[in-house]
């Protein structure tokens, strides 16, 4: 019995190195013992053994256990030092990472963004934008974007514990710290950038870029307009709105 647990955990473990989470690697393999039988009394059988059909929560923990070995803590020392020792792995790919305890942030580099500041328009105009919330932690990714004859390549990326002007700053200072004077075409700083309308990026900019000039997108203008008119302090009737906004 213990020599089928310790098989039934090394193939989750192959669904995990995969990218399934606990819930998407159930699923599958629920979906394996309905294939692998094809009667109905025979996969209800299987369904209710927990031998070959262990529970959701017993697949979370073989998560949980495979995720600290391979991804490390989710918080504090033990991610800073998992992390560490990863960094010289991804090097061997060609990546650069950089990394900042307070407030926490990480600068990734992969090949092809350390390329794109070689190209000919990598100094004109770039674009930067967050997205929150991506795990339990809260932390927060963005993406900086640079155009190319290709179309738009990206330049970086940035992982913060937050979207205060602290954090953008401290990840911006670290992307340049990994470019070594090579940024944006060798100019230091793209000479236009595009962000949402969020005075931390924008004020983050300004304090590591102080030449660059920063604009909104046609789409953040539009919608910077649009919450306007809805706000309710600023009293604007609801049927007015829409020629208002036109």
């Amino acid at each position: 019995q213990t020599w089928q647990l310790h098989a039934l955990k090394g193939e989750f473990e192959k669904l995990f190195d995969l990218g399934m989470s606990a819930a998407e690697a159930s699923q599958y393999n629920l979906q394996q013992l309905d294939l692998a039988d094809g009667k109905y009394i025979d996969s209800a059988v299987n369904r209710a053994d927990a031998a070959i059909n262990p529970s959701v929560s017993t697949i979370s923990y073989m998560f949980c256990e495979w995720r600290k070995s391979n991804l490390g803590e989710r918080r504090g020392e033990g991610m800073w030092s998992f992390l560490q020792d990863k960094i010289s792995v991804y090097e061997e790919t060609g990546a650069k990472i950089a990394t900042n305890i307070e407030p926490m942030a990480v600068a990734i580099l992969a090949p092809i963004m350390i390329r794109a500041h070689d190209t000919q328009y990598a100094s004109d105009i770039a674009f930067m934008d967050s997205t929150s919330c991506c795990d339990s932690e809260d932390h927060v990714v963005t993406f900086i974007m640079i155009m190319s004859q290709y179309g738009a390549v990206p330049a970086g990326v940035l992982i913060t514990s937050g979207q205060k002007e602290a954090d953008y700053v401290a990840g911006l200072c670290l992307l340049q710290e990994l470019l070594d004077g090579r940024a944006f075409g060798g100019q230091g700083h793209p000479s236009i950038i595009m962000t949402d309308n969020s005075t931390a990026e924008q004020n983050a900019v300004r304090d590591v870029w102080p030449k660059t000039r920063c604009m909104l997108c046609q789409f953040h203008v539009l919608q910077s307009v649009w919450r306007w008119l809805w706000s309710s302090s600023h009293n604007i009737p609801k049927e007015d709105r829409k020629s208002l906004f036109t």
